[in-house]
């Protein structure tokens, strides 16, 4: 039980860490698309952010090798013991994959540390390496051939998507507090258009997590009779009923709120920028809770395989 807990643990933090390192690092790029564009205490805060967790990324990324291990001995000590963290190093897949995985995390923590003038581009590159090389090490239930390539593409797919929604709702978020608060609009910040902007990059997002789940369900599923009568299919359908939920608070942003900052400019932001800070806030919650679903369903025996 305690290595179940460990392993589920060290792999919601990893999740949320790449998940905001990717989205996160994206999010000035379109946002703020030129240098001068880009406010300085949104890129001071943006740093400390990446920087918090490309740490995370990398301690989570030890503990959920450590606790493999002793999943893999049965033996929860062996999660501290260095000769068989080795061990599964040296002999298994798992371990050779993430020897690779630390050393991305190491360069990205550096990257961002050393705040050099290419950090801006050189940092999603490699958070989103490190989300496409967690595809497929959630579960061993892949086929072979083709169809296990198939099913890596569309994971790796769908990690890079939720990075792309999900990683980037917390730079949203306090882009929307300081347009609130600091009155942003006032020194030529226009928050409809970073909003315009983040929608655009959120209908991609998700019409990729759609398309990515479906193939995803199919390998791992196989029938919607599944969906309920497997206990990795109800936790899946629960999974899917926080994603739904999540796309009716963006909708509502986008279609509903958005509209009227765009109407009234700059007269009266106010109201419309609370609500979307409540929704954006619903949005990260109810993303946390699709996470932590994804942690525990990676240690699940998928429903096809029942």
């Amino acid at each position: 039980m305690m290595i179940e807990a460990g392993l589920i643990a060290s792999r919601f933090l990893h999740y949320a860490a790449l998940l905001v390192l990717f989205g996160g690092t994206l999010f000035p790029l379109y946002a703020f698309p030129t240098s001068s564009m880009r406010p300085d205490w949104f890129m001071a805060r943006q740093r400390r952010a990446e920087t918090i967790a490309a740490v995370l990324a990398l301690v989570s990324g030890l503990a959920w090798l450590a606790f493999t291990t002793a999943e893999m001995s049965g033996v929860a000590s062996d999660a501290l013991s260095p000769s068989a963290v080795w061990d599964v190093v040296k002999e298994t897949g798992f371990g050779r994959l993430w020897v690779g995985r630390l050393g991305l995390m190491a360069a990205i923590v550096s990257t961002i540390v050393a705040r050099t003038s290419w950090a801006l581009w050189v940092s999603p590159f490699l958070a989103g390496a490190l989300l496409v090389s967690l595809a497929g090490a959630g579960h061993g239930s892949a086929p072979e051939g083709p169809l296990g390539a198939l099913h890596a593409v569309s994971d790796g797919f769908h990690l890079l998507a939720a990075g792309l929604w999900l990683g980037a709702l917390a730079p949203l978020s306090w882009t929307m507090r300081a347009a609130l608060y600091e009155k942003l609009a006032q020194r030529g910040f226009e928050v409809e258009i970073v909003l315009q902007r983040f929608s655009g990059v959120g209908y991609l997002a998700v019409a990729i997590l759609i398309g990515t789940g479906l193939v995803n369900s199919w390998f791992l599923v196989g029938s919607l009779r599944m969906l309920t009568e497997n206990p990795y299919g109800r936790l899946l359908a629960i999974k899917l009923g926080l994603f739904v939920a999540m796309m009716a608070f963006a909708s509502a942003n986008r279609f509903w709120i958005a509209p009227t900052l765009v109407r009234t400019g700059s007269a009266d932001h106010g109201p419309g920028l609370r609500r979307i800070r409540n929704h954006i806030a619903f949005e990260q919650a109810l993303g946390l809770a699709v996470i932590g679903a994804v942690s525990v369903l990676g240690t699940m025996q998928p429903a096809i395989q029942n």
